[in-house]
């Protein structure tokens, strides 16, 4: 069925909601880079992403790392193994292929062998960051969504113990995660400015907060049109 106005009620209060940290760094002048909002964040990420700069696209990675691990212990750990490992060569393939990425491109990012981009939940951020209207994340913690009563494709997707292997069934889920996402964005809040990685947000944030139900009744009710 499709989302009833309480369920576009619910999710556009949780997107408003969401409150990851709006924080990149600056690895020159040594200090963080705050934003105002996600959507900020991300076209500067984007551009840097698609600037086919391997400088810039060397710390716009690196950014990630940072950004994806900025609420844990060992993130300018993570960082630091990120920018000491990372080859000429990798950045170079990934600086050639940004621009021209084609389809979820999980795969073609995970060819190049960069550092701590391996698996579904970092790859899938990167794909996000390339283009966040049409993708987005794929995180260990929306895996939470299998222990409802309520099925969706959530629980089709492959886990390990510690992450996502990405492979061709789970390029699948992602897919349908990704297309489900742009879609709701674009049926029911085209007119708000919210896109696809806004809604993969909202319910992230219902699943950080322990609304574990009310996200499944959400997902399993997001469209996906043909």
């Amino acid at each position: 069925m499709p989302l009833t106005q309480q369920h576009i009620n619910t999710l556009y209060q949780a997107i408003r909601n969401y409150n990851y940290p709006t924080q990149l760094y600056d690895f020159e002048e040594n200090q963080p880079i705050p934003f105002q909002t996600m959507r900020e964040l991300e076209n500067y990420l984007q551009a840097r992403l698609l600037s086919n700069n391997p400088s810039q696209v060397r710390c716009a990675l690196a950014n990630i790392v940072y950004w994806g691990n900025i609420n844990a212990p060992y993130c300018m750990s993570r960082v630091q193994k990120f920018l000491e490992n990372v080859t000429e060569d990798q950045i170079q393939s990934a600086t050639n292929l940004f621009p021209n990425i084609e389809g979820d491109g999980l795969v073609d990012i995970k060819r190049i062998g960069l550092p701590q981009f391996s698996n579904m939940s970092f790859v899938s951020k990167l794909r996000m960051f390339l283009d966040p209207r049409n993708h987005v994340t794929l995180d260990r913690k929306l895996l939470k969504l299998k222990e409802s009563n309520i099925r969706t494709f959530f629980d089709d997707v492959i886990e390990y113990p510690t992450y996502i292997p990405i492979n061709n069934h789970n390029r699948e889920q992602y897919r349908i995660w990704s297309k489900k996402c742009k879609d709701t964005a674009n049926n029911y809040f085209r007119d708000y400015g919210i896109i696809a990685a806004d809604v993969e947000r909202g319910i992230f944030y219902l699943v950080d907060q322990g609304h574990l139900n009310t996200a499944t009744i959400l997902v399993a009710n997001m469209p996906s049109n043909c």
